[in-house]
């Protein structure tokens, strides 16, 4: 009896600590299977996707579309075809001044040959030897007679004025200049030529501010220099005029500073041509008139 019941208790013992054994390794199982799986799910299956979907999927293709392929098209194309098409318009700009050009080369200013109803003589060369003077500056003035082309303006009568002129003597100053001359004027009216009478031609001294007088219809002319510039020289033929009664008081001063009456001479060249007649209306350089 007693040794039943030992047997009893020992497998009892022997049951309870299977049952605990049992239980022990139960909750290993749930570890693996909870811990385990759950961990895996959670941190691999999850993180894993979504971290490839949303961080490196969105992270590669945006950048690549937004840096990469934006960048070509938005900086490159349009910084290319921007400063292309700002060369183009360069040289069509500068074209533009090819009708400046053009207008500028269209008819070269030089001397023209005009037919006149009176004839020009080819200027001829001259060798005067002076009454006067001498010394170091020598003692004789050579040179073309110089023969003029001018305007005239009589008011009512507008024509063109033919003058001749041959220096006969002259005086040595700082050089020889000549002082007599024998000068004939011709005017030409709408093809209607007279000459003119009481002529006399003042050469100007050494600075040559050339005057000349004449007489056309009764009317007495006075051709003079409107503007004189620095070192008190004209910078141009004679170019106004005025009108005087017989002994040579002033009635109309076209030479004043309001220059009303505008004149032109040009010199006639060894060719028998001339410089346009144009009517100047600027003053010379230095003119002290005009100095403010």
């Amino acid at each position: 009896m007693a040794l039943r019941g030992w047997l009893v208790a020992a497998m009892g013992a022997t049951l309870a600590l299977a049952a605990c054994g049992s239980s022990s390794s139960e909750t290993s199982d749930p570890g693996t299977d909870v811990i385990g799986d759950t961990a895996q799910e959670t941190i691999a299956d999850l993180p894993a996707d979504p971290g490839t979907d949303t961080v490196a999927d969105p992270g590669v293709d945006p950048g690549t579309d937004l840096a990469t392929d934006p960048g070509p098209d938005v900086v490159a194309d349009p910084g290319t075809d921007v400063p292309a098409d700002a060369v183009d318009p360069g040289p069509d700009a500068v074209e533009v001044e090819d009708p400046g050009t053009d207008e500028n080369q269209g008819e070269e200013v030089g001397p023209v040959h005009q037919d006149y109803d009176f004839d020009i003589r080819i200027p001829p060369d001259l060798n005067v030897t002076c009454s006067s003077g001498g010394g170091g500056f020598g003692n004789s003035w050579t040179g073309m007679s110089p023969d003029l082309i001018c305007l005239f303006d009589g008011g009512a009568i507008q024509g063109t004025l033919y003058v001749q002129v041959t220096v006969t003597d002259c005086i040595v100053l700082m050089g020889p200049v000549p002082t007599t001359t024998t000068t004939v004027v011709w005017i030409d009216v709408g093809g209607t030529v007279t000459k003119a009478t009481d002529v006399t031609y003042e050469w100007g001294g050494n600075h040559h501010n050339d005057s000349m007088s004449f007489t056309v219809n009764g009317t007495y002319y006075h051709y003079y220099h409107w503007s004189i510039g620095f070192g008190g020289r004209a910078c141009r033929g004679m170019d106004c005029s005025q009108t005087t009664d017989a002994g040579g008081t002033v009635i109309d001063d076209g030479c004043t500073k309001d220059h009303t009456r505008t004149l032109d001479c040009e010199q006639i060249l060894a060719d028998g041509t001339h410089m346009p007649l144009v009517k100047q209306t600027d003053p010379c350089l230095g003119d002290p008139n005009f100095s403010n």
